[in-house]
């Protein structure tokens, strides 16, 4: 009964952090995504007119 018990808990241990990592890498994507949206296109970086400095 006790290897029952021990295998469920560790089953339940490995599916919170399999979601949780599923959360975090959609979370991490959709980010990324939100920041590059406004960013120039890089074929067009050698028509600017002037400098534009870099973070």
């Amino acid at each position: 009964m006790v290897p029952l018990v021990l295998g469920m808990v560790l089953l339940g241990i490995v599916v919170v952090f399999a979601g949780g990592g599923v959360v975090a890498g959609g979370t991490a994507t959709a980010t990324l995504a939100a920041l590059a949206a406004d960013l120039p296109d890089v074929s067009r970086f050698e028509q600017l007119r002037f400098a534009q400095p870099t973070v």
